[in-house]
Order: C-alpha cells, then sequence, then structure tokens
C-alpha cells in the first residue's frame, strides 16, 4: 500500500493479503483547530508546573514528569532506556539535588 500525504482516512486504508493496513499521515490535519486545542490542554498544566516550580521540583511533585525523564545528571533514570542501552537505571530520587 502506497500511503499519499494529505489522504483521507477512508482513501489510507486497504485489506491485503488477509490482513488489514491502515496508514495516516497526519491524523492532527484533519482538524487543525481542535488538535492545536487538544495538544495545549494536554500539555500547558506541565509546561506551567515546569516554569512554576523549576525543573526538580517539578519533577519531584509530579509523577508524570518524573516518569518522563530518561536521563538526569548523566544516570539513566528511565528502567526501559536503562534496558535498552544494557545498562544499570538509577532510581530518579536517588540522582535528584
Amino acid at each position: 500500500m502506497t500511503q499519499r500525504i494529505g489522504s483521507r482516512m477512508p482513501a489510507a486504508c486497504g485489506i491485503g493479503s488477509a490482513s488489514a493496513r491502515s496508514g495516516v499521515a497526519n491524523m492532527p490535519a484533519l482538524v487543525p483547530r481542535t488538535s492545536t486545542f487538544a495538544l495545549t490542554n494536554a500539555t500547558l498544566p506541565y509546561a506551567l508546573a515546569l516554569a512554576g516550580q523549576g525543573l526538580e521540583p517539578a519533577l519531584r511533585r509530579n509523577p508524570a514528569l518524573a516518569h518522563g525523564a530518561n536521563v538526569w545528571r548523566g544516570r539513566i533514570v528511565h528502567p526501559a532506556v536503562a534496558t535498552a542501552v544494557g545498562e544499570p537505571a538509577t532510581p530518579l530520587e536517588r540522582v535528584l539535588g
């Protein structure tokens, strides 16, 4: 299946070789205003926490932000990243100042 940029959902779907497949290059482009509001509503609280509290306090107070940290002060703090590169993970709480 070849997907063309700007494909609408029905045109980008197909059935072949006994399997269903779908390819949509940029779904938010179909509803740009709505997707912008959705992205802003989802991310603004994190940006405000980082701006208002500072990076380290925001990571300590907000588990969702802390879960998004991969490396801190040269230490890999995200278990999946550590596994992917074959290194041990260090708990974020241990390396926060």
